[in-house]
C-alpha cells in the first residue's frame, strides 16, 4: 500500500518515504510515526497511543516524541509552523490532515514495472537492500527481540537501505529458497540466524548472505552471560551490526575492484571508500579521499561521501595526532562534518565529528556535548561514537560517564581500530581519580596495542611521574624523544582540552615530576 500526498509517497511494503520523486533517508521509528498518523488520519492519535504503536510502549521522554514528529514532518515536506500535514492538537495529539490518495498494491506494481523502474532499490546506482530475516529460537519471544533490534540498528547506520520487520516476517526459514525471497523482499543480502539461552549465557549464530551469488561473506558465533533480556538484545544488535555494516562495505567494494573509477557511481565509489577506512591503516586514507572526493562530484547532494571524507579526515588527524596542533590537525574534520550536516541533520556521522571538531578545534565542550548526544540518538550501535562520547565527556570532567561509554565500546567492538586511544583515554580518566593500578593497566595495554601511540606514552609519564617512579618516567620520555615528540609541557598540555582546572593541574604536576626524575 501507498500514500500520495502532495509531491509525497508513502510506501508501506518498502519502508520508504519520496519526496518530490527523491528517496528521503528516514528512520525506522520515525516511518511508523508517519505510517500511523496516516493509517489513522481520519481521528486524533494520542501521544501515549503513538509510543504504545510505535514504541512497543517502552519509557521515552516528550521531547523523543517531539523529535519524532519534527523529523516526520521534514522527511514528507511539512512546515512546522504552518503544520499543513500532520497537525499537533495541544495536549492532546497528533493528526494527519490533507487530502491523501491510497493506491493499491496492484496500482503500486503496474507504476513500478514502468515510470518507477528506475527507482528499484537493485539498481546500480543505488544502494542495494539488506533485509533481517527473523531469527529462530525456542524463546519466541526473545528471537523476535533481537531480530526487531538488529534491523533498528543496521537501519541506523544508513549504509543500506534495510527492509522492514513487517515485510521480512514471512520469511521464518530459508525452505523458499534465497533466490525466491530476494525476489520478493528486493534485497541483495540477507541476514539471518538462531538465538537462545543455555547455561546462563545467550548463545547466537548469524550469517550474512549475498543472494545474486548465493554464497555466505560472514558467518559468526556469538556468546553472551544472560542478563536482563532488552539490554541483552541491545547489546548483541550493535555488536552484530558493527562487523556486518564493514562486511557490506567490503562486499559491494569488491564487486567493483576492477572498474575504472570513472565508471563508478557514487554509491559504489563511496563503498570503495568506506571499505578502505575500515582498513585502519594512513596508506589507504588517500586513496579513500580522492574515491569520496569523485563521489562528491557526481551526486553533490549524496549524503554518504560527504560523511565519509569527514571521517578520513578524522583518520588522518588521528594517526598524526600526538605530534601536531590539535586545532589545526581536526580543522578539515570540522568542515567537512559540518557540510555533511547542511545536507541533512540526521548524519549521525557528522554529527559525531562535529561534535570532536568542537572540542579539539574550539574546545566548546558544552557543544561537542551537544552534538555527541544527537549523534548517540540517531546510531546507538556504532563503536566510533563510544569513543568520541568518552573523549568529550572524559575532559569536559564526567569521568565515570566517560568510562562507561568507552568500556561499551569494547564489548560491542572488540578489534577497534584507535584501540590504542580507547586504553589511553581510560588509562586518563582513571589516573585523573588516582585509580593507579587501573590506570597502568590501561596504559600499558595502550602502548602494547601500538607502540608508536604518543598519546599513550605522554600519559604514562603522567602516571610515572606522580608515583615517582623513576624508571618508568625515564622510558615513557625516551620513547616521546623516539617518536620526534616534544617534551615541553605547554606543548603537550595545549592538545589536552581539560575543562576542569584541577584535572590540568593533576596532568601537569605528573608530567613535571616525570621531567624532574628523568634528569
Amino acid at each position: 500500500m501507498q500514500f500520495k500526498f502532495q509531491s509525497c509517497v508513502v510506501d508501506l511494503n518498502t519502508q520508504e518515504v519520496q519526496l518530490a520523486e527523491k528517496t528521503v533517508p528516514i528512520e525506522p521509528q520515525v516511518f511508523d510515526v508517519i505510517s500511523h498518523l496516516l493509517k489513522h488520519r481520519d481521528r486524533l492519535v494520542s501521544r501515549d497511543e503513538l509510543i504504545d504503536e510505535v514504541w512497543q510502549g517502552r519509557f521515552i521522554s516528550d521531547s523523543a516524541v517531539s523529535t519524532a514528529i519534527k523529523l516526520a514532518r521534514k522527511a514528507i515536506g511539512d512546515d512546522g509552523e504552518a503544520q499543513s500535514l500532520i497537525k499537533t492538537i495541544r495536549g492532546r495529539g497528533f493528526r494527519f490532515v490533507g487530502p491523501v490518495e491510497e493506491i493499491s498494491p496492484q496500482t503500486s506494481n503496474a507504476l513500478k514495472s514502468g515510470l518507477f523502474a528506475a527507482e528499484n532499490l537493485m539498481s546500480s546506482v543505488k544502494a542495494p537492500a539488506l533485509a533481517v530475516l527473523p531469527f529462530s529460537g525456542e524463546d519466541r519471544s526473545a528471537a523476535d527481540g533481537l531480530t526487531v533490534e538488529l534491523t533498528a540498528a543496521l537501519t541506523a547506520w544508513r549504509y543500506f537501505p534495510v527492509v522492514s520487520n513487517a515485510a521480512a516476517a514471512r520469511f521464518t526459514d530459508l525452505t523458499q529458497g534465497i533466490e525466491h525471497i530476494a525476489q520478493e523482499l528486493r534485497t541483495r543480502y540477507l541476514l539471518h540466524g538462531t538465538y537462545r539461552h543455555a547455561d546462563g549465557r545467550a548463545k547466537v549464530q548469524v550469517t550474512l548472505t549475498d543472494t545474486e551469488h548465493e554464497t555466505q561473506i560472514w558467518t559468526d558465533r556469538i556468546q553472551f552471560e544472560a542478563g536482563n533480556v532488552f539490554e541483552l538484545e541491545e547489546e548483541l544488535a550493535a555488536r552484530i551490526a558493527a562487523v556486518v555494516v564493514p562486511e557490506l562495505e567490503a562486499a559491494e567494494a569488491r564487486r567493483v575492484a576492477d572498474k575504472p573509477q570513472e565508471d563508478c557511481t557514487a554509491w559504489q565509489l563511496s563503498m570503495r571508500a568506506a571499505s578502505l577506512i575500515s582498513q585502519g591503516s594512513a596508506p589507504y586514507l588517500t586513496d579513500a579521499e580522492a574515491q569520496t572526493k569523485r563521489a562528491i562530484e557526481l551526486a553533490p547532494g549524496l549524503i554518504l561521501p560527504h560523511a565519509l571524507l569527514a571521517l578520513v579526515h578524522f583518520q588522518k588527524a588521528m594517526f598524526g595526532f600526538s605530534n601536531a596542533n590539535s586545532s589545526e590537525a581536526f580543522e578539515p574534520t570540522l568542515k567537512a562534518a559540518e557540510d555533511a550536516l547542511n545536507l541533512d541533520q540526521s548524519s549521525w556521522i557528522g554529527q559525531a565529528l562535529v561534535a570532536v571538531g568542537q572540542l579539539w578545534t574550539h574546545h566548546n565542550h558544552d557543544r561537542a556535548i551537544e552534538h555527541l548526544e544527537r549523534a548517540l540518538d540517531l546510531n546507538p550501535s556504532a563503536a566510533m561514537t563510544y569513543h568520541f562520547a568518552g573523549c568529550i565527556l572524559g575532559f569536559a570532567g564526567a569521568l565515570e560517564r566517560a568510562r562507561s561509554h568507552q568500556e561499551r565500546l569494547f564489548r560491542i567492538d572488540p578489534s577497534y581500530t584507535h584501540r590504542a586511544s580507547i586504553d589511553a583515554d581510560l588509562g586518563l580518566w582513571h589516573l585523573l581519580e588516582e585509580n593507579w593500578d587501573a590506570a597502568e593497566f590501561h596504559l600499558t595495554r595502550s602502548v602494547n596495542w601500538n607502540p608508536a601511540h604518543g598519546r599513550g606514552w605522554q600519559r604514562r609519564a603522567v602516571l610515572f611521574g606522580l608515583l615517582g617512579n623513576e624508571k618508568g618516567a625515564r622510558l615513557a620520555l625516551k620513547k616521546l624523544d623516539d617518536l620526534g615528540l616534544s617534551r615541553d609541557i605547554e606543548v603537550v598540555l595545549a592538545s589536552y582540552p581539560f575543562k576542569e582546572d584541577m584535572h590540568c593541574a593533576i596532568f601537569r604536576d605528573g608530567y613535571e615530576k616525570a621531567l624532574s626524575l628523568s634528569r
